[in-house]
């Protein structure tokens, strides 16, 4: 449950689900159950934790705001 309201509140709710190191053809990006995933060389790539992603888009909105 916890897991659905991070990716909501990341709006990772459009992200398409993937497994890490499978292959992919997309510019878009991807997420499994933990992971922002992103498609490098033909194969999906972790990026960063779910939680490390909501971080960083919290410090994006505070910099916009200040």
């Amino acid at each position: 449950m916890a897991m659905v309201a991070i990716a909501a509140m990341l709006g990772l709710g459009g992200c398409r689900v993937a497994r890490a190191g499978t292959s992919c053809r997309t510019s878009d990006w991807g997420r499994d159950a933990t992971h922002l995933l992103q498609c490098r060389k033909g194969r999906w790539v972790r990026v960063m934790t779910l939680a490390q992603a909501a971080h960083a888009i919290a410090e994006v909105k505070s910099a916009r705001a200040a």
